[in-house]
């Protein structure tokens, strides 16, 4: 029976997100934006005064059961949990943490000489859609972890997608086109997410394949995907497409603005843009796993190195 590896990155990951995302929706944006426990404090105090009683402050509060709360719409509160918590820097770090869940399995494999066994029973074109399948799985996480975020939100929020008071009053770096798309906008975010987190997956299978070392690989990750950005933001974003053709959808090839659609109005560029580099990966996938002889030879020399320490 073939030998499972459970995956404990990826466990660890999932949970990481799940339990800060959750944390700062109940104990920070719940308690100060929707049940607005401080304003509340504030205006109990306040009204307890006599000469402030007959204030029209305090008899809305009286009027309201000397309690105020709002209900917040979804998609604002969705976007402030990965924004403006911990989770924003997920846009700087993903891709890592996706080296991290696919790199652990398969350099476990590549290094211990378990590939060339696995080759002697199974076809090379089998061990690499196990490769991909195992790549596939792991990118899953990152999405799955934000869907159990976005039920919590919808939950706290009691279903609310009316953006009306957030579009009257301001929110950051989130396009008014959006949040006018209610609930339709989360399957469209996640899809653009689910496409990024692919695209980290085959970089990773891809550095796997230029440097056999867990640790390094997911160094060479992180790297490429630099190379990558700077390619598509600066190289075709700016220089081609502003520069010389003056069309300004910069942001739409900006990689790293994965969450909020940031001045990307445009949708389906933004998202074609990262399925174009997606299938490019898998024909760069396909190219430097091609030849079975020549992988073999690498992971065999690898296992040496790894025997002869």
């Amino acid at each position: 029976m073939k030998k499972k590896i459970i995956n404990y990155p990826a466990i660890i990951i999932f949970l990481m997100i799940v339990v800060v995302g959750l944390g700062y929706l109940f104990l920070d944006y719940k308690y100060n934006y929707i049940d607005d426990v401080n304003l509340n404090k504030s205006l109990t105090l306040y009204c307890q005064v006599e000469a402030n009683v007959e204030s029209d402050m305090c008899q809305d509060f009286f009027a309201n059961g000397s309690h105020y709360s709002s209900t917040g719409d979804t998609l604002t509160v969705y976007h402030y949990i990965l924004e403006f918590t911990p989770l924003g820097y997920l846009n700087l770090i993903l891709v890592a943490l996706v080296s991290i869940m696919v790199l652990y399995k398969i350099s476990k494999i590549f290094n211990c000489g378990e590939a060339k066994t696995m080759l002697v029973r199974e076809s090379y074109l089998k061990f690499k859609k196990n490769l991909v399948k195992d790549a596939f799985t792991y990118a899953l996480v990152i999405p799955i972890a934000f869907t159990i975020i976005f039920i919590f939100c919808m939950i706290v929020c009691k279903g609310n997608f009316d953006a009306t008071e957030t579009i009257n009053g301001s929110i950051a770096s989130f396009p008014e086109i959006y949040l006018n798309m209610g609930w339709k906008f989360f399957f469209l975010q996640i899809f653009s997410i689910f496409i990024m987190t692919l695209i980290y997956a085959f970089i990773s299978l891809i550095s796997a394949r230029i440097v056999n070392n867990y640790y390094a690989s997911i160094v060479v990750s992180y790297l490429i995907f630099m190379v990558i950005e700077v390619i598509s933001y600066c190289g075709i974003g700016i220089i081609l497409l502003l520069n010389v053709f003056k069309v300004d959808v910069t942001d739409c090839f900006n990689l790293i603005n994965q969450f909020n659609f940031y001045r990307a109005e445009n949708f389906l560029l933004y998202i074609g843009i990262r399925i174009v580099i997606l299938i490019s990966l898998v024909l760069i996938f396909k190219l430097v796993y091609k030849d079975k002889e020549s992988f073999v030879k690498f992971v065999e020399k690898e296992s040496e190195i790894s025997h002869g320490n």
